[in-house]
């Protein structure tokens, strides 16, 4: 998927720092019970 390509092209932290970011906010607000 993806999420998992952009780790493998981008290693260099940085952008896998930016990607959990963002699976962590999507999966978030997908779940609906976070506060």
């Amino acid at each position: 998927n993806d999420y998992h390509e952009r780790i493998d092209a981008n290693r260099d932290g940085r952008v896998n720092m930016l990607d959990f970011a963002w699976l962590a906010g999507s999966w978030k607000a997908a779940s609906g019970d976070w506060p």
